[in-house]
């Protein structure tokens, strides 16, 4: 109800976690002024502001929120309950895009000689399509060995300042973001 101070303080919350959620299609965030769409309001047994609830996919039965208002509760009830892995400006959780048998890998590549490196490779592009999730992994492996380990910084310094300077869509946010856990992965195991 816009009249409600408690909405009001809650509006700019609720903006940044919807935000965050722009581009997850199994999580909608959303909200209704109940006071104005009396029926639905009635029908969802609203009577207090604001409410705050859940609706599922698969189960039109609402679940009310009970747990803290603050970004961080919302973000962690919506990933238990939409199964998705956000963090607040729709980034992604440090895991996703990640592959636990590239993972492996870059751990022994990052330890092994030049030499070696170029067989690793050769190796994954043989085994891997261009149009494979393993993409990017190899993609910086090759970035490494030609360019040595500096290149990790320069690309996280890179993809951190068009995430921070440019007017990006969610989509562009959250490809970014998964570039960027490959990445600190390669940058942690070096």
């Amino acid at each position: 109800a816009p009249w409600c101070g408690h909405c009001k303080l809650l509006s700019p919350i609720y903006e940044r976690v919807a935000t965050s959620f722009a581009d997850e299609p199994n999580c909608i965030v959303a909200k209704i002024d109940a006071d104005t769409y009396r029926k639905i309001g009635e029908k969802y047994q609203i009577n207090g502001y604001p409410t705050i609830k859940f609706f599922s996919k698969t189960n039109k039965n609402s679940i009310g929120y009970e747990d803290d208002r603050d970004e961080k509760s919302f973000i962690k009830f919506l990933n238990e309950k939409c199964g998705t892995k956000r963090v607040l400006g729709g980034g992604y959780q440090s895991d996703v895009g990640r592959s636990f048998e590239m993972d492996n890998i870059v751990g022994n590549f990052m330890n092994v000689d030049k030499s070696e490196k170029e067989n690793i490779i050769k190796k994954l592009e043989q085994q891997f399509v261009s149009t494979s999730e393993f993409y990017y992994y190899i993609n910086v492996m090759k970035k490494i060995f030609e360019k040595g380990n500096e290149f990790l910084i320069n690309e996280k310094t890179r993809l951190l300042m068009i995430i921070e300077f440019e007017n990006l869509t969610a989509q562009h946010i959250s490809k970014i973001s998964k570039k960027l856990n490959v990445l600190n992965l390669f940058i942690e195991k070096s």
